[in-house]
């Protein structure tokens, strides 16, 4: 995980941690994304309520702290490529958390938390299932996980009515249920929750049809992944990087995804994630790790990202063969979108 901070270009990752003001980001980025049939007006003062802005005090109040020894470690944001960059001749390296380090989080509320408030409680559990925390989220790095609730946690459940969707569950592999179906049940469980917020805030215009598609990226059963999924974040994300990510550029004909002038995030959002899996023997015990793939059409992009979603199509049809990578899509949206 890329973390700022004071000095943004050589921060002190041991002293910053998790921070605050990119974990507070993330959430108001999925708040939003699950708010979108709000007028303008009416979600930025969901935001403030939740957040805080220039007319009032937050709702919520976020707390973080080490739980593993504070650490570093050198890594390529370039999505971990090791070689050097051709154009400056030297591998673009900055420090990092590393992976599997674990944080504390605590989240007080100051005033009795209501149904307008629960927005931040789906927008946690979308950062943990889709998204991540930091610099370049969207090429894989800074996701989190949501690892273990607080005792008395199902309390909750009287004012939200489903804070048990956190945290991706175990998977166990049957006739009936591959990974990317477990996978979109989870999602799908957490955005079709009943809602006790106002009607007008029903509908996930960003998380929908036709607005987005979301793909579950494995590797194909092979001597190195028998099982059909990662076993750990370094071939994950080298598989990513090589198989997915840069041919698909080569597909668009372009050297980025994105836009600088007029800037637009781009519309492909990749990010690695795992379950524990509890398979019927000890060697199918484990953890899987697997890729997503979130691409969002931007209307305002210009043609070559325009229809982005609809062009991965062709682009995927070669992954089997070119990169033997597996991508399906699954249907995780609200029922009627």
């Amino acid at each position: 995980m890329f973390v700022a901070g004071a000095e943004p270009r050589t921060p002190d990752v041991r002293a910053e941690g998790l921070r605050v003001p990119e974990l507070r980001g993330a959430l108001r980025f999925w708040q939003r994304a699950t708010s979108g049939s709000l007028s303008l007006a009416d979600l930025r003062d969901a935001g403030g309520r939740l957040f805080g802005d220039t007319h009032r005090g937050r709702t919520l109040r976020l707390v973080t702290h080490w739980l593993s020894d504070k650490a570093s470690v050198t890594a390529h944001p370039r999505m971990n490529d090791h070689d050097p960059h051709p154009t400056i001749r030297q591998s673009i390296r900055k420090q990092a958390v590393p992976a599997e380090t674990c944080f504390h989080l605590t989240v007080e509320t100051y005033r009795p938390p209501s149904a307008q408030d629960a927005g931040w409680l789906r927008a946690l559990g979308l950062l943990d299932a889709l998204g991540g925390v930091g610099g370049r989220t969207r090429r894989g790095f800074g996701s989190l996980a949501v690892a273990r609730l607080p005792d008395g946690y199902d309390t909750l459940a009287d004012v939200h009515g489903w804070p048990r969707v956190l945290g991706y569950p175990p998977f166990v592999p049957s006739p009936d249920q591959n990974l990317p179906a477990h996978v979109e049940a989870h999602i799908g469980a957490l955005l079709n929750e009943p809602r006790r917020e106002p009607a007008n805030g029903a509908r996930h215009s960003i998380l929908a049809r036709p607005s987005a598609r979301l793909f579950v990226i494995t590797p194909q059963p092979t001597n190195d992944t028998p099982s059909g999924v990662w076993r750990n974040w370094t071939k994950a994300m080298d598989a990513l990087r090589t198989g997915f990510y840069r041919p698909f550029k080569t597909h668009l004909g372009r050297s980025a995804i994105g836009e600088a002038k007029p800037r637009l995030a781009s519309p492909l959002l990749l990010q690695i994630k795992s379950c524990a899996v509890r398979g019927k023997d000890d060697a199918d015990q484990g953890e899987a790790i697997f890729g997503l793939a979130l691409v969002f059409r931007h209307d305002r992009s210009d043609p070559h990202l325009r229809n982005g979603p609809h062009d991965l199509d062709n682009f995927l049809a070669t992954l089997p063969g070119a990169s033997r990578l597996n991508a399906q899509e699954i249907h995780p949206w609200p029922t009627g979108t």
